[in-house]
């Protein structure tokens, strides 16, 4: 079998190379240029599974040309509910979901971080500003700097172990 992703050392290829690792099979990663020419061959039939975020192919998802097989992140997404995360397909200690935050320079005052946080997580808790980012493929989540900075420094140990173990080098 044949993945294809937006190119080497994209979240996509890492998605693969960690779906490779956790289910211990043997699928050959297919890079390309980025994301449009990856889904013109999914779409093509040359290539057979695509690992890639939801935003970038949701209309092809609405659409039906694409099938969601499986999500990466740790448990159900609220923006896909019926589909089951690659965990519950069985392949175990499997997350791959990508992230965004807002990070302010070292030395930022406890108290403009706080308030900073405390504004955003106002934000994504109004109805408006929830339903844009779900109409974009988004599934807001806020929080805390402390869990945000925790839930970072996993995830790059993570990479950096998969990264290590699946040889992946800059080209």
């Amino acid at each position: 079998m044949t993945y294809a992703s937006a190119g080497t050392g994209s979240f996509a290829h890492l998605s693969g190379e960690l779906f490779k690792w956790r289910a211990g099979v043997d699928v050959v990663h297919v890079p390309y240029r980025g994301t449009a020419p990856a889904a013109t061959d999914i779409l093509g039939g040359r290539v057979d599974v695509m690992f890639e975020n939801y935003p970038s192919v949701q209309s092809y998802i609405a659409s039906g040309d694409l099938r969601t097989l499986a999500i990466g992140a740790a448990q159900r997404s609220n923006l896909l509910p019926g589909v089951p995360t690659v965990a519950e397909e069985g392949v175990p200690h499997y997350e791959s979901t990508s992230w965004f935050g807002l990070f302010a320079r070292g030395g930022t005052p406890p108290a403009a971080i706080e308030a900073l946080n405390g504004a955003i997580n106002a934000g994504l808790r109004k109805p408006d500003t929830g339903a844009r980012l779900t109409a974009m493929g988004v599934e807001p989540v806020g929080g805390t700097p402390s869990a945000f900075g925790t839930y970072i420094a996993r995830r790059l140990a993570e990479t950096g172990e998969l990264i290590r173990t699946a040889k992946i080098t800059a080209e």
